[in-house]
């Protein structure tokens, strides 16, 4: 069994939208942010931050979520 139809629109869709934000062709919102965690989720199951999370390198936040560039 494949894991995807090649005929299914919806995936059709999302590769061509990764494909649009690989070529550049949609502007990055994220300020270039490489790194992204929701800090109460990661707080409530690991019990702490990683070390790469320094409030210093976040670029943007977004909902619970927040944009790292490290």
């Amino acid at each position: 069994m494949a894991l995807t139809d090649w005929d299914d629109q919806v995936w059709d869709r999302m590769f061509r939208l990764a494909t649009a934000f690989v070529q550049d062709l949609i502007p990055d919102i994220t300020n270039g942010a490489n790194h992204y965690l929701n800090p109460s989720l990661v707080l409530k199951t690991a019990g702490k931050l990683p070390s790469w999370a320094d409030p210093e390198k976040v670029v943007m936040e977004v909902a619970r979520h927040r944009f790292y560039r490290l």
